[in-house]
């Protein structure tokens, strides 16, 4: 799929804040952690993180958009589906690149799944 020239702004323009946005040749995805939903697109975190679809609306551009609430885990709206993942019960020690690791693994997943993504 191919970004509208608004969806490639907004990645560059939210890439500081920590939200991650990955446009290349064959896909897109988003994610914001349930806040940065709200800032960005005026939607409830909670509402963000139990109908991730809402934020999925507004970025159609993208097959899948993941949005991330600490210990709550991830809900997602990707490829026509949507549901959610519970965090596993880990003792925080530091949260300094979680996302980061946390993103690495899902594309890490996609590309070992050989979805068509």
């Amino acid at each position: 799929i191919k970004l509208t020239d608004e969806e490639v702004r907004f990645c560059h323009a939210v890439a500081p804040t920590g939200t991650f946005c990955f446009p290349h040749a064959a896909s897109a995805s988003l994610h914001p952690t349930a806040l940065q939903a709200e800032w960005l697109f005026q939607i409830e975190p909670s509402v963000a993180f139990s109908d991730p679809k809402q934020v999925h609306e507004k970025f159609p551009g993208a097959k899948a958009v993941l949005i991330t609430s600490g210990e709550n885990g991830v809900s997602y709206s990707m490829l026509g589906q949507e549901g959610s993942v519970p965090a596993f019960k880990v003792d925080v020690v530091e949260t300094t690149g979680a996302g980061d690791a946390f993103t690495a693994g899902f594309l890490h997943g996609v590309l070992a799944m050989d979805i068509d993504f």
